[in-house]
């Protein structure tokens, strides 16, 4: 009886682990990727993440977006830099992200984007959020 106790309970303990496994399949991994550039008369401070699942696959049209986020305000800021023409100044951009949600079926990451051009008396401070449905595998449009 004792016997088939322990083999009851072991074969309940691995159905278990195997459901539990199976619900998560939609989990990823962000992966921080960052660079710093220096030029004349500006910088360039850049973290994003790279978004893989669990088979390291990565999320290709999460990716894309979030790369055009930040190719976006990389753009915009270095237009600014050449309409302002100063040679004698300093401007900087500051990209970097947060998650702020991950569940099991979505996730929203929010990208900050912080510039300082001459002539400000502050940073201006820029924000973008992208929510992703993990189970479908597409951008939540609101």
């Amino acid at each position: 009886m004792l016997r088939l106790s322990l083999v009851l309970f072991l074969f309940l303990q691995v159905t278990a682990y195997n459901i539990s496994d199976n619900n998560n399949v939609n989990d990823i991994s962000i992966i921080t990727k960052s660079f710093n550039k220096s030029y004349y008369t500006y910088q360039l401070n850049v973290t994003y993440p790279e978004i893989r699942d669990r088979m390291n696959i990565q999320h290709h049209k999460l990716n894309i977006n979030i790369q055009g986020v930040m190719f976006g305000a990389i753009n915009n800021f270095q237009d600014q830099v050449k309409l302002i023409g100063k040679a004698n100044s300093f401007s900087y951009l500051n990209f970097d992200y947060t998650v702020c949600s991950n569940f099991d079926e979505a996730m929203s990451l929010r990208f900050l984007n912080r510039t300082f051009l001459p002539d400000m008396d502050n940073a201006k401070e820029l924000y973008r959020t992208i929510n992703y449905d993990k189970k479908l595998g597409e951008i939540i449009k609101l």
